[in-house]
């Protein structure tokens, strides 16, 4: 029972993100080495820009966009608890935040892919639009 407070106290989830984050700059820093070590083989740097930066930088959006998410769900799951005649409601309102979330994490992904990378995003959108449409054409006849 003791460890049940531990795990909900502030200082475990202080605790717990700095664990997290001390995770994805490992995860930085051996990506940083990898970039070092091919270019001491000979091999060319990825894209126009610093890959290893860039990686960072996704990996923190992300990182920040999951952690909205799980606060989000407990803001949800307070108000459930506290006003239970409105569950129906809330978990349209999880949703639209999901949406919301997921939707700006994509645009900033997209912008630093755009920027560190000199990725083009048109070619990404384009054949998603495509597949989107052999999709639509290819299920027209599983619908009727």
């Amino acid at each position: 029972k003791r460890n049940h407070k531990f795990r909900h106290s502030k200082l475990f989830i202080i605790s717990d993100h700095i664990q997290q984050i001390a995770k994805i700059a490992l995860l930085v820093y051996l990506v940083d080495v990898g970039k070092l070590f091919l270019l001491g083989m000979g091999f060319k740097p990825l894209g126009k820009g610093n890959f290893p930066h860039a990686f960072a930088q996704l990996a923190y959006t992300l990182w920040i966009a999951q952690r909205l998410s799980v606060a989000k769900k407990g803001w949800v799951r307070d108000v459930v608890s506290h006003h239970p005649e409105s569950y129906g409601r809330m978990k349209i309102t999880n949703r639209l935040i999901n949406v919301a979330i997921t939707a700006l994490a994509g645009c900033v992904v997209l912008s630093i892919l755009k920027l560190q990378m000199g990725v083009a995003v048109h070619s990404f959108l384009a054949l998603g639009s495509l597949s989107t449409l052999a999709l639509t054409l290819a299920s027209k006849d599983i619908v009727t």
